[in-house]
């Protein structure tokens, strides 16, 4: 009984200590507070038709030390709003979205501002205390209105001030730690300013990304962890360049002597480079180091640096088996790859400019990650061998690319291999191709048609769910049809959002092809070329093996080639080349 009696007690000890949700109106404020341990918490604000909210410095006769999550979230109203300085916590999401607010008195006690708390708050005009110690994730994120800022907050979360509009930023001696975006796509952001105090960019060391008119960043010679040189971030003892502003107008830039590593996205989206000089020490080059360099012509390299080496410009490792960066300014239409080589890098030829054609010799049996990702004009890639791997988003954006042959060899498509390649309408898959990754066409608008040669492979389902039944992803927004060999394997219910066709006359629908009207003996080729262009129609057995046909100078009009109306020809694959 003394035991019953006793938890009795104890139940309502603690209902009795749990804070209850009370509401008063404050001179046409009405607010939803908590009072607790003789404090109170903001849960709910509502200014009516008024455009200024001021709370109180007391409720019931206790300070107001906290405004809990969501409490003024997607409010049309206030524009204007004062807090007391008792204030010290702010929560998550607490005025996110709230477009129409543009003043904000903050608490000078405030310590910490919690997740999203002031998401998209596209007007407001902020000024953060000194008192501030910690802010999370997205706090300030799209808040456009943010232009200078000095932050004295010890830890600063990830995409805090994300796509804010920065122009100066000021990190001083009390700032610890930034993380991963943390002022990413701050487009207009110009100078930046490091203090003594930090000692952490986040994963990845990529807090700045995205911003576009950097000019140069400082640090205190007083920072034990990071240094600058002419406005260049490096770690403390320059071993290591984490950032080459994107805004740096200088045309050549040559690495200190000590410097061995280039990190991730260092020199990316810089357009005014275009002679980069690397030193004897160099050793290690980040895969998407030099991404968004479109000016750069040149790449130098000791002869004495025992890890990588150059030819015409062209950045390899030591033994030339593996490209690593074809600079993407280089005027050549026309490049072949050394016979040497066996691999090609992540990001070896991306955002290329002028390179329309590119051979790729028998001995490349691996191509890396966005190896070819937005280059500009590349409409011909010719392999002269089988490959064994293709990265993920290896033509991602490839903007000229109408067609391509993959090579034989590969066991499978990987995801997002040729994503948002706009004017890409054909596309081959060869025999050795047993799986197609989710996503590998995805927003291919202009895709008309997908070759297989092989037997039907499998498709990667993702967690997309349509009626009570998986559905693919990997051919979104694309209105291509599959052709396939109905000799090789079941190709039943494999593309479910596709149209699908068997494959009965292997002869390229890339060009149009009809019966002779006045002999049926004869099928008939009909291609158009622009005036001035030299046309080559080539064939081909198997894809890979291709002998020319015939020519004809262009002339802006429909030319027509008979073709007999045999079972060998009918086997042919027929493509066509302009110049």
């Amino acid at each position: 009984m003394k035991k019953v009696v006793f938890l009795c007690l104890s139940l309502w000890f603690i209902c009795s200590c749990k804070a209850q949700l009370s509401y008063t109106n404050l001179n046409g404020l009405w607010i939803g507070f908590e009072l607790s341990n003789n404090a109170v918490s903001i849960v709910s604000i509502s200014s009516g038709s008024s455009s200024l909210a001021v709370l109180p410095d007391t409720i019931s006769g206790s300070p107001i030390t906290s405004i809990k999550d969501g409490a003024i979230a997607y409010s049309y109203k206030p524009s204007s709003f004062y807090m007391p300085n008792t204030v010290t916590n702010i929560g998550n999401s607490a005025f996110a979205y709230n477009s129409n607010l543009t003043n904000i008195s903050f608490s000078t006690t405030l310590k910490n501002i919690g997740y999203r708390a002031f998401y998209g708050c596209s007007n407001a005009v902020i000024n953060l205390p000194a008192s501030v110690e910690n802010i999370e994730e997205e706090a300030f994120a799209n808040c456009s209105k943010i232009t200078n800022l000095i932050l004295s907050a010890t830890n600063v979360g990830r995409m805090a001030f994300y796509n804010c509009d920065l122009y100066n930023l000021t990190l001083t001696d009390s700032v610890k730690k930034i993380d991963m975006y943390t002022f990413s796509e701050n487009k207009n952001l110009t100078n930046i300013y490091i203090g003594s105090g930090l000692s952490s960019l986040g994963s990845y060391n990529v807090p700045f990304r995205g911003s576009a008119s950097l000019k140069q960043i400082n640090v205190s010679g007083l920072n034990l962890y990071f240094s600058s040189e002419d406005g260049i971030l490096f770690t403390k003892n320059k071993s290591e360049l984490i950032l080459y502003p994107a805004n740096k107008n200088t045309p050549t830039y040559s690495l200190p002597t000590n410097t061995v590593n280039i990190q991730n996205y260092a020199f990316l989206g810089n357009q005014h480079l275009t002679q980069l000089n690397l030193n004897s020490a160099i050793w290690g080059i980040a895969y998407a180091a030099l991404s968004g360099c479109v000016s750069l012509t040149n790449i130098y390299v000791p002869e004495n640096n025992s890890r990588y080496s150059t030819q015409d410009g062209v950045l390899f490792n030591k033994a030339i088996t593996e490209l690593e960066r074809y600079p993407p300014a280089r005027t050549n239409k026309t490049y072949r790859i050394p016979i040497t080589v066996i691999k090609l890098l992540d990001n070896s030829f991306s955002d290329s400019q002028q390179l329309e054609t590119l051979n790729i010799p028998s001995n490349v049996t691996t191509i890396g990650h966005y190896a070819f990702s937005k280059s500009k004009k590349i409409t011909n890639f010719v392999f002269e061998g089988s490959v064994s791997l293709i990265g993920g988003s290896a033509f991602n954006e490839c903007s000229a690319l109408e067609e391509i042959i993959l090579p034989n060899g590969i066991t499978e498509i990987p995801a997002l291999l040729l994503q948002n390649s706009h004017v890409l309408k054909r596309v081959y898959i060869p025999e050795s191709v047993n799986l197609i990754r989710q996503n590998a066409f995805i927003f291919n608008t202009n895709l008309i048609g997908i070759y297989f040669k092989g037997n039907a492979p499998s498709i990667e389902y993702g967690p997309v769910i349509i009626g009570n039944e998986y559905k693919s992803l990997t051919f979104a927004n694309t209105n291509a049809t599959v052709y396939f060999k109905s000799d090789k394997g079941n190709w039943s219910n494999k593309f479910d959002v596709l149209n699908t066709s068997n494959w009965v006359s292997t002869i390229d629908t890339c060009i149009t092809i009809s019966q002779n009207s006045s002999n049926p003996n004869f099928n008939e080729l009909r291609i158009r070329a622009k005036k001035g262009e030299t046309a080559r129609v080539f064939f081909s057995s198997d894809l890979t093996n291709w002998n020319i046909y015939t020519s004809f100078n262009g002339a802006d009009q429909e030319e027509v080639i008979p073709i007999l109306n045999d079972s060998n020809l009918q086997k042919m694959f027929f493509r066509l080349n302009t110049q």
